[in-house]
């Protein structure tokens, strides 16, 4: 078994189990609350939506192709999604192993279904007798299908004029209806009745964070140091402040001959007395504790 090496795309949930898988093409199953690792299987197509059937028995995944395949929970480590959607699921031909290794026998999938895009979403309608399977894709294509047979075609909900991204299936009390959230590249989100297979409203949301803005506490801090900054130039242009100095540096004072040779006692590179006893600075100007600045009156 082994722990996802990229990043994860997209996950599914029940009560004890989480499924993972991502970029690496990593199918792994992992027991909640514990996050214990229990299987792990390679997928031959990077998954881009994944799915928990309405039983828990199964995993449904939809791939960058846009075929949707419907996996059991345990199964094989190695998976081969086929292409033919006639194609029958079948176990092919062990390869061969060593002595100590067991056989691990590849099983290829057929998929259930399928669009002409890549599969962006999918999420389950949990009504009675026949669940509903509701696909999206980056054609701006809705579409409902009797699960687990997906190929026969419940209904289409068209109305998106940009790729759809999102699917959230909101029932009422009863559980049995309600209405389908959608959403995507659009400006607004569509609210679906499923049963009339019509849209009922938009939601605009576009507007909603014009007015918002991310402030952090570095930003905030790094503005306020800058109007500092500025009001110390303004100061300078007006003949108020005079020679910033580097805190701590060694420098020869105003007054000091630099024509002077260092006395024998003193070495070349070191600073005279006079420089090392510098005056008090009044009043001090520091600007983010690296330059501070000597204000004199002429």
């Amino acid at each position: 078994m082994a722990i996802h090496q990229q990043k994860i795309e997209t996950t599914g949930q029940t009560r004890s189990l989480l499924i993972s898988t991502g970029e690496d093409k990593l199918l792994n199953t992992w027991e909640l609350p514990e996050l214990r690792l229990l299987q792990s299987r390679a997928l031959s197509k990077r998954a881009t939506a994944l799915l928990i059937s309405p039983n828990g028995k199964n995993i449904v995944i939809g791939d960058k192709s846009g075929d949707i395949y419907n996996l059991p929970i345990e199964g094989s480590e190695n998976l081969v999604f086929a292409s033919d959607p006639d194609e029958e699921l079948k176990e092919s031909t062990p390869e061969k192993t060593t002595k100590d290794q067991p056989t691990k026998p590849t099983i290829a999938l057929a998929p259930i279904g399928g669009h002409v895009s890549i599969l962006t979403s999918l999420t389950f309608i949990p009504i009675q007798p026949t669940p509903l399977l509701v696909s999206a894709d980056r054609d701006e294509h809705v579409r409902l299908s009797r699960y687990p047979n997906a190929w026969s075609i419940e209904s289409f909900l068209l109305g998106h004029q940009r790729f759809v991204g999102a699917l959230l299936w909101v029932p009422d009390n009863s559980g049995q209806t309600g209405v389908l959230i959608s959403g995507g590249g659009d400006d607004e989100i569509y609210v679906w009745d499923v049963k009339e297979a019509k849209l009922k409203q938009k939601i605009f949301v576009k507007g909603l964070s014009a007015g918002l803005k991310v402030q952090p506490e570095k930003e905030a801090w790094f503005i306020k140091s800058r109007k500092n900054q500025k009001r110390q130039q303004n100061k300078v242009e007006n003949g108020e402040a005079k020679v910033p100095v580097k805190i701590g540096a060694p420098c020869d004072p105003p007054t000091a001959d630099k024509s002077t040779k260092p006395t024998e006692n003193q070495k070349a590179d070191e600073p005279s007395e006079a420089c090392t006893e510098q005056k008090p600075i009044s009043p001090e100007m520091c600007i983010n504790n690296m330059i501070c600045t000597n204000v004199r009156r002429l």
